[in-house]
């Protein structure tokens, strides 16, 4: 996560803006062919979603399922990183968690030879005033 000066942040003012990089690595076997993942940003405690998602990169997607929504790629993406923004939740919203999973994958259509990984979750707590 970070801040408008690209400053990789740990805790969120209220109401700013920021942006999610989410970068796959590889750490054994081959490069994958293809890559993807999805993200979830929650408030703690009442499991609503945390904040607003916009301007998603070309190879991704912000998904209404429920009352929730998910941040995640379009298709298998030759590309590793995948960006979009994040506007925090008003003051006194609490701590947020992101929730996420990516994958490296073979683009064959079957989960064989596919890598799953959870990267998360990733605690947020909101900058205290003053």
């Amino acid at each position: 996560m970070r801040d408008e000066n690209d400053n990789i942040v740990s805790k969120y003012t209220p109401g700013a803006t920021y942006k999610i990089s989410l970068s796959i690595s590889t750490v054994s076997g081959g490069k994958p062919k293809g890559y993807g993942f999805q993200l979830l940003a929650l408030l703690e405690g009442v499991n609503t979603n945390a904040g607003t998602l916009s301007n998603p990169s070309a190879d991704v997607q912000i998904t209404a399922l429920g009352s929730r929504k998910y941040l995640e790629h379009k298709k298998s993406s030759a590309n590793s990183t995948f960006t979009a923004d994040w506007k925090a939740p008003d003051g006194g919203s609490g701590v947020v968690t992101f929730y996420g999973v990516a994958n490296g994958n073979n683009t064959n259509n079957d989960p064989s030879g596919d890598t799953i990984v959870s990267a998360m979750p990733f605690n947020m707590s909101e900058e205290s005033a003053g």
